[in-house]
């Protein structure tokens, strides 16, 4: 199963989240945040698949929330859904340029809401997929398959370097 995040300063709304993705199962865990830095801290503390955060909260708001992750590369590829009640253009296109994932508008359609997240959601399990193939594909061109010693490609490269 997944965990959310839920990062939003109004209660209501964080319930209103909860309430509509409570009824689809897709979610065991829900963690809840009221501002960007509560909302790191979780980040940081829990594996989390997805992010549904506010754009307007105090002190650190969606923005430098997505600054902060940016920061560390194990959450680049973490789906974020930005959630406002402002449709400024301008801070969509910021909000996507700064890594958002999907942009989403207040107050939301609960059918549209649980859509956008589970096509995140599924992304975000077909490039985990995706990562793992690769890692293995990388270890089977390295080593042999008998020995799972560095084949003679693998040490000669080695030697190069």
């Amino acid at each position: 199963m997944a965990t959310l995040l839920i990062i939003d300063d109004s209660a209501s709304v964080r319930e209103e989240i909860k309430k509509t993705l409570g009824m689809t199962g897709i979610f065991d865990t829900i963690l809840e945040a009221t501002n960007g830095i509560e909302g790191f801290k979780l980040l940081v503390n829990n594996t989390v698949d997805l992010v549904v955060c506010d754009v307007v909260m105090p002190s650190i708001d969606g923005f430098k929330f997505l600054t902060m992750m940016k920061s560390k590369p194990e959450y680049t590829d973490l789906p974020v859904i930005m959630l406002t009640g402002e449709q400024s253009t301008e801070k969509k296109i910021k909000g996507l340029e700064q890594g958002a994932s999907d942009y989403v508008i207040k107050p939301f359609d609960p059918g549209e809401l649980v859509a956008r997240i589970k096509v995140q959601l599924k992304l975000k399990y077909l490039q985990d997929e995706l990562k793992k193939s690769n890692a293995l594909l990388k270890e089977l061109s390295n080593t042999d398959a008998l020995t799972r010693l560095h084949n003679r490609r693998n040490i000669m490269e080695l030697l190069d370097a």
